[in-house]
């Protein structure tokens, strides 16, 4: 089996919080990550910038747990 494994971040915000406070959330992220500095910065780090949206976030999440189960699975990991 071959695996390819990347890390990513996100924000995340609490069940309930308001749609207006997530979409301004998002906008102030996605303008950091867009600064030249901010972008020169992670790079340095290692990172890779790149900002998205909320639903985009939600979608990559999905995904990433139907992955990692799927390994977890196939690889036969019991819990301890």
């Amino acid at each position: 089996m071959n695996l390819l494994m990347e890390s990513w971040n996100a924000l995340a915000a609490p069940a309930g919080t308001p749609k207006d406070v997530i979409e301004r959330l998002n906008k102030a992220a996605r303008e950091a990550v867009a600064r030249p500095e901010v972008a020169k910065r992670l790079r340095e780090l290692g990172v890779r910038p790149q900002a998205g949206t909320p639903a985009q976030a939600e979608a990559l999440l999905a995904s990433e747990i139907k992955r990692w189960r799927e390994v977890i699975v196939s690889a036969k990991i019991e819990p301890e």
